[in-house]
């Protein structure tokens, strides 16, 4: 039985891992995909691609440190790291657009892998803020608990004094 517990609590690890190891995965293909679109819609020599580029590789860094619960410090105060990324982005593609880089058939393409950045974030904030029910791990506890509680009294008949020594 005890193995079993032990087994739930590893399977719930491994599924927050894995699930975890979705979104990185999920980050690398949509920032490259919005790499990549923005490098062929772009100009070469166009001055936003630097901006651009900049904030994409910020937004990793963002999101760990926010996931680690340290301070993103824009100038006088404190953001949510990742959203404030974002909204550069967001604000730097739509002035593109408004001037005419872009046309709106691109911004609708790329509003979809911006988008795709803040729902990363929401699925490694679940990940974070969910941990797992109290009530099992109160009862692996409780089990773990009595299971050591009788081992003594198992070992005992058969290994007599020696018994102090395999318990503990």
């Amino acid at each position: 039985v005890i193995s079993l517990l032990l087994v739930f609590r590893t399977n719930t690890a491994y599924e927050r891992w894995w699930e975890g190891r979705k979104l990185w995965g999920q980050l690398v293909n949509t920032s490259r995909n919005l790499a990549l679109k923005l490098d062929a819609w772009l100009p070469e020599r166009h001055a936003a691609r630097t901006l651009l580029a900049n904030q994409l590789t910020r937004f990793p860094v963002a999101l760990k440190d926010h996931l680690r619960d340290q301070p993103w410090d824009e100038p006088g105060h404190i953001v949510h790291g990742p959203n404030a990324v974002s909204a550069v982005l967001f604000a730097q593609i739509e002035t593109l657009c408004r001037q005419g880089e872009l046309t709106s058939w691109q911004l609708l393409c790329l509003n979809q892998e911006l988008s795709a950045l803040a729902d990363i974030c929401g699925g490694c904030e679940r990940i974070k803020r969910t941990p797992i029910p109290y009530s099992y791990n109160l009862f692996i506890k409780k089990f773990i608990f009595a299971y050591i509680l009788a081992m003594p009294f198992v070992f005992a008949p058969e290994f007599g004094y020696w018994t102090c020594l395999f318990t503990t």
